[in-house]
């Protein structure tokens, strides 16, 4: 490999680390600042309540969705026989239900092959952008 092919080899990881950290920070400060959030999800109730409601706003069917409380911090969405599985902490802000979603509108979970690049660079940033401004991308 020549010197100079290998300082543009260098130069696109440079680039890709970059942005990749410069898309984590962001994702974390927008998602940061929605946890101060009034709107939170308290009981079983709301949480069939409000799942419903969002999922119908965004152009999904609710009723392929499941959805439970989460003992340990985070959220996740993965897929399940015929539909999605949806596990959030109680008393975790609404907006956290719609960055899930999101990754269900733009079917991330279905995908095989699991990339760190594209989750970082583009899946999270899309359901963040979502979450927090309601800009579907």
């Amino acid at each position: 490999m020549e010197l100079k092919e290998l300082g543009k080899k260098v130069m696109e990881i440079s680039l890709i680390s970059t942005l990749g950290l410069a898309s984590a920070i962001l994702c974390r400060t927008l998602q940061s600042l929605n946890e101060f959030s009034l709107n939170r999800i308290n009981s079983e109730k709301e949480l069939q309540m409000i799942l419903k409601e969002r999922a119908e706003k965004i152009g999904l069917d609710y009723s392929k969705i499941s959805i439970s409380f989460r003992k340990r911090y985070g959220s996740t969405t993965r897929n399940v026989p015929n539909g999605y599985y949806i596990e959030i902490n109680r008393g975790c802000p609404v907006k956290d239900l719609d960055h899930e979603l999101y990754h269900i509108f733009k079917k991330d979970p279905d995908k095989k092959q699991k990339s760190l690049l594209n989750y970082l660079l583009i899946e999270e940033p899309r359901a963040t952008l979502y979450e927090t401004f309601g800009v579907k991308i």
